[in-house]
């Protein structure tokens, strides 16, 4: 403090001052905030990556049904039935976890080496946490998002099945369903917060993801629900298609929710993209703003 008032008083107003602890602040700010938005942008991708697993298990558990069907008519009980499919989705997550840890390699491989070549001091460590929470944070995912329709699988009756081979999965009930969800959640909640070394924030984040996956998904049914009367101006195939929105209603709603959070997320990275690109283009002109450069030897 002394010094500052010093070089104010001795070279004027006219001048820009700052200090060491001002640079180290705004810069623990800055970083700061780009790993919140890294985390934002990681969060609406694993929600995508869910919606997909919970599609990809309503699938491949309702093409299965007589199977399961034969499975329990020759004696095995639900709660036998549900850890075969669940080690599926477990199976589906641990494949999916370790090639997106090696593509997340190679892509960090790829930008420290584009940071040097344009002067940057930057230096690439493979670091184990950030890998086991990883890949713990992507199992641990896809076993939550494929529990609701293996639970569903488990409660499918043989008799109902083996009469009708296209019978759909049973229903569970909004209860069950609501209190699987939030016991589910709140176990995803855990592990985030693990990840972040905040219980509270995790919490958060996984009940305000779900929160707002569910509202969305309200809005878009609404949505799918006014297009399916919509004119079909005299077409035969559209009237069809415009009617067979409200089939899978719910389906057909998590999917868009889906396309719309990737959407928001292609944005967001290229909005972070132009702003990177402008704030190196500022640092270029800073440090090199002259037309000619002299260098003596180094000896």
């Amino acid at each position: 403090a002394p010094a500052m008032q010093a070089l104010k008083h001795t070279l004027g107003p006219l001048f820009r001052y700052t200090t060491a602890d001002d640079v180290a602040k705004q810069a623990a700010t800055n970083t700061e905030r780009l790993q919140q938005l890294l985390l934002a942008c990681g969060l609406l991708a694993l929600l995508i990556g869910g919606i997909g697993i919970a599609n990809t298990m309503l699938v491949s558990v309702g093409r299965r049904t007589k199977e399961i069907a034969v499975l329990k008519a020759l004696g095995m009980k639900s709660y036998q039935v549900l850890p075969l499919f669940l080690l599926e989705a477990v199976l589906l997550g641990v494949a999916g976890s370790v090639i997106g840890l090696l593509a997340g390699i190679a892509l960090s491989l790829a930008i420290t080496s584009v940071a040097v070549q344009l002067g940057a001091q930057v230096a690439w460590a493979l670091r184990p946490d950030p890998l086991l929470v990883g890949l713990v944070l992507g199992v641990v995912a896809t076993a939550v998002f494929g529990f609701l329709p293996v639970l569903r699988a488990g409660r499918t009756r043989p008799i109902g099945v083996l009469r009708d081979e296209d019978a759909p999965l049973p229903r569970i009930g909004w209860a069950l369903t609501g209190g699987v969800s939030f016991l589910l959640t709140g176990l995803m909640g855990v592990v985030v917060g693990i990840a972040l070394h905040n219980m509270r924030l995790g919490l958060a984040l996984a009940f305000g993801v779900v929160i707002s996956f569910l509202l969305f998904s309200g809005l878009f049914q609404a949505v799918v629900a006014a297009a399916s009367r919509g004119p079909g101006f005299g077409l035969v195939g559209l009237k069809i298609a415009l009617r067979n929105l409200t089939r899978q209603k719910r389906r057909v709603a998590s999917t868009m929710v889906a396309l719309c959070i990737g959407m928001l997320a292609v944005g967001t990275i290229v909005v972070l993209s132009q702003n990177v690109r402008a704030e190196l283009q500022s640092l270029f002109e800073k440090d090199w703003g002259f037309n000619v450069a002299t260098f003596g030897p180094t000896d």
